[in-house]
């Protein structure tokens, strides 16, 4: 997979934190994305945190306006996302606590091999 401009360079060199930074920093979001990183690194099996963080995104992107979320009642809608998730999430929450790398850089620092099961473990719990 290519990842132009977030996580590599054109020459598939990892970006340098202080560049990451800088996008967060211009990122029009900031406030919000910074809180719901701070609180998920306490993600429980229960999913409270996920109901919470996912709620606050969905509102403050606006996504609660129509479509699918519109007018959403997190304790049902979410709730039902969690179940249907929950343990792959948290899974992938605990691997990343339990690799001793860096939250922050853990996509940088895991080999190639891990970060594309990884990638694709979150592109299908997505979907």
């Amino acid at each position: 997979m290519n990842y132009p401009d977030i996580l590599f360079n054109s020459k598939h060199k990892a970006v340098s934190s202080s560049d990451i930074r800088n996008k967060i920093n211009n990122f029009p979001y900031k406030e919000a994305s910074c809180e719901i990183l701070s609180e998920s690194r306490k993600l429980e099996i229960d999913g409270e945190v996920f109901l919470n963080c996912a709620y606050r995104i969905l509102t403050n992107f606006g996504m609660t306006r129509s479509g699918v979320f519109k007018d959403l009642d997190k304790t049902h809608l979410l709730d039902k996302c969690w179940k249907e998730i929950g343990s792959d999430v948290f899974e992938i929450h605990e691997s990343v606590k339990e690799s001793k790398h860096s939250r922050d850089r853990y996509l940088l620092e895991i080999s190639y091999i891990k970060r594309e099961k990884l990638i694709k473990k979150i592109w299908l719990i997505t979907k």
